[in-house]
């Protein structure tokens, strides 16, 4: 029982928690950011053209992955004019959608509580988290809490940035579909029996890296359960689930940021043996060198194995189903690493703990023996103290950015008689602009926003072809309008010669350089589109208008 639980760990949970509230602090004072903006206008209801979806409760279908639908979303720039239409960014979040509908429903535009929810599940998933630990490994559940606490992969992230709370909400049901099965399989609690599936379903409802835990359940069922037919239901339930995404048109391609494994298995194979070493060594150094880390729970680790002061099988299930969580997390950036955390944390804290005992015990008797495990135990404080410490301050700046990108928006002069934007140069915040405008501009009547490029004013001329057409150029050596590794990559180039549609204007490639388009030319559909249209840069007063030359 989790009462039971309580007893044996409450300091350490409480202190988990207080380290978690430390950490996540500066989310408060964050804004939204990027795509928050178009799911908040789709959450309230609004027409809004920056999203493909429709429904509130599918808020994280951005690009279905049909070139029309792409086309459509490139006319008012809700996607950048170098954006491929056939690419796709479609997750399965319904449980997470529907939090975010709460949200925008109930806290209307106070901010600060959208983030102060995501640190109500960031809590939820902590106590999930300690009683599994005191399930599986008792004597370190103290102290694997709090490392879960200070890691900058389990909780940090999805407070500060509103949109990537799925993670938090999909880990906090994996820990409690763990916890379950924990007690069902090795105690025969006989409630676990459906709140170990009824737990996986929410994990996967929230969102794809709740797949995650099927990993764990593989793991667990043939290295401490030693039920091996389970194995098939488990791989048969992970098939099921991706059919019926896919069948459902949810998926990803044709980005890099992502990669959908049923789309691009042979990308996929290859981000595992480019990206997985990094996450692995990001979340065993946890701010601090990998490597001795590594070698010193290699060795801890046999000895404790040796001696039985840890269940081998305890060691296994937890090693192995997070080595297969990294394989399935490379599909994603670094940061959506919480459910890989998971195992290695728990395994980490128990070999940690051994270590602490050899130290106290034999520091006379077995001097080389206590120098390691003391070793261990110093490297294991420091990283706990350094994710904490860097947790915190990435959360802050993070804070501050989202602070100040809300802030370049609003402070941006545009003229209310103006109904298109078009951003000359010096501006990245591409697809996301127009959502964030509609949601914080209300007074202004924008129905398109164009990026032209992000290349620095300094390095960028603007000229006058005639009354309805410009040219704008990147002057530097071997410099860039746009690149090419943000929604298109090396298989999809841009061309001299190739042109994009646009409301009521079109963008044609002049020049490409390495990196991406170098020049371009800007054709407007009349001189009455010209005179509707207000044409910013970035400088260093914020966006400004400008004055296109004679």
């Amino acid at each position: 029982m989790l009462v039971r639980d309580w007893k044996r760990a409450p300091w350490g949970l409480l202190f988990a928690l207080a380290l978690m509230v430390f950490v996540q602090a500066p989310s408060l004072d964050a804004r939204l950011y990027d795509d928050d903006y178009a799911q908040l206008a789709a959450a309230r209801g609004v027409d809004e053209p920056t999203l493909a979806a429709r429904s509130p409760l599918d808020l994280y279908r951005f690009f279905p992955g049909d070139a029309p639908t792409g086309r459509a979303l490139m006319r008012h720039g809700a996607v950048p004019w170098w954006f491929e239409p056939s690419t796709q960014m479609s997750f399965f979040r319904p449980l997470s959608s529907a939090l975010m509908v709460l949200d925008a429903r109930v806290f209307v535009d106070h901010t600060s509580l959208y983030h102060l929810h995501s640190m109500l599940w960031c809590a939820a998933m902590l106590v999930a988290f300690w009683a599994l630990a005191c399930r599986v490994t008792p004597r370190s559940a103290e102290l694997a809490v709090c490392l879960f606490a200070a890691s900058r992969y389990s909780v940090w992230f999805g407070a500060v940035w509103w949109c990537n709370r799925h993670l938090v909400v999909s880990a906090t049901f994996a820990c409690v579909a763990l916890w379950a099965l924990a007690r069902w399989r090795l105690e025969a609690w006989r409630p676990g029996r459906w709140l170990a599936p009824l737990s996986i379903i929410l994990a996967l409802l929230g969102g794809e890296s709740g797949i995650q835990i099927l990993a764990y359940v593989g793991a667990f069922e043939l290295f401490a359960s030693r039920r091996y037919r389970s194995l098939a239901m488990v791989g048969a339930g992970g098939a099921l689930y991706l059919v019926a995404r896919m069948a459902l048109g949810y998926g990803t391609h044709g980005e890099s940021i992502y990669c959908d494994p049923l789309h691009e298995p042979s990308r996929w194979l290859s981000l595992i043996a480019s990206r997985a070493p990094g996450h692995v060594a990001a979340v065993v150094g946890g701010g601090v060198p990998a490597w001795p880390m590594g070698v010193l729970l290699l060795a801890i680790g046999g000895h404790a194995i040796m001696t039985k002061a840890i269940p081998a099988r305890t060691l296994a299930w937890l090693s192995v189903g997070s080595l297969a969580c990294f394989a399935v997390a490379v599909t994603s950036p670094a940061d959506v690493l919480g459910l890989a955390s998971v195992g290695a944390l728990l395994a980490s804290a128990a070999v940690a703990q051994h270590a602490w005992t050899l130290a106290r015990d034999s520091s006379k008797k077995w001097p080389v023996r206590a120098s390691m495990a003391s070793g261990l135990v110093a490297i294991v404080g420091a990283q706990g103290a350094v994710s904490a410490v860097l947790s915190s301050r990435m959360i802050a700046q993070r804070a501050s950015d989202q602070r100040g990108a809300e802030e370049l928006l609003l402070r941006a002069r545009i003229d209310r008689d103006k109904t298109r934007v078009v951003v000359v140069t010096g501006y990245d915040f591409q697809w996301a602009a127009l959502g964030a405008m509609r949601a914080m501009r209300p007074d202004l009547s924008v129905r398109a926003w164009h990026s032209i490029g992000d290349s620095p004013a300094e390095t960028t001329e603007v000229l006058r072809i005639d009354e309805t057409t410009l040219e704008v150029g990147c002057t530097g050596a071997n410099c860039a309008l746009v690149r090419f590794d943000w929604f298109r990559g090396a298989e999809n180039p841009l061309h001299i010669g190739d042109t994009i549609a646009m409301d009521g204007l079109t963008i044609t490639v002049r020049e490409v350089a390495a990196l991406g388009p170098s020049r371009v030319r800007v054709s407007f559909a009349s001189p009455n589109e010209v005179a509707s249209t207000c044409f910013l840069a970035l400088g260093r007063d914020g966006l400004q208008p400008i004055q296109l030359p004679e």
